[in-house]
């Protein structure tokens, strides 16, 4: 089960402190325990599957903006992220917040005037959750 090698992973982490533990000592011990347990995740595979999201129908738009910022927020902390990574750009955000949208939701932003590349994630979000709204998508 992975919560049990997760655990085996922590407690080896943490008996290789000695002495008294200080928040130094938990820092290195938490660095070398992501490090264990997401060894197999590729900050680039994970920056190409954000780019490559829809939005799930199920899903309301504010919890896939969320889902969003949170994959790109936990993709800097890959252990092969570069040094100093802050993920995707907000130009980036908003352009695959945008185009995980329904196409007839892009058509009709667009339809509008608006252009996603003269907003922000916020801007966009407002716009389609009216759509959602108004229009609910459908599987």
């Amino acid at each position: 089960m992975p919560c049990r090698k997760a655990k085996k992973a922590w407690k080896d982490q943490c008996d290789g402190l000695v002495g008294q533990r200080t928040p130094e000592q938990f820092e290195d011990a938490y660095e070398a325990f992501k490090i264990v347990m997401l060894r197999k995740l590729k900050y680039l595979d994970q920056i190409e599957y954000m780019r490559d999201l829809r939005e799930p129908g199920p899903m309301s738009v504010e919890d896939f903006k969320k889902k969003l910022a949170s994959l790109n927020e936990l993709a800097q902390d890959f252990p092969d992220a570069p040094l100093g990574s802050e993920g995707l750009s907000d130009n980036e955000m908003v352009r695959i917040f945008h185009n995980a949208m329904p196409a007839e939701w892009q058509k009709s932003y667009k339809k509008a005037g608006n252009k996603y590349t003269d907003e922000d994630v916020e801007d966009v979000c407002d716009y389609v959750e009216q759509m959602e709204e108004d229009d609910p998508f459908s599987i």
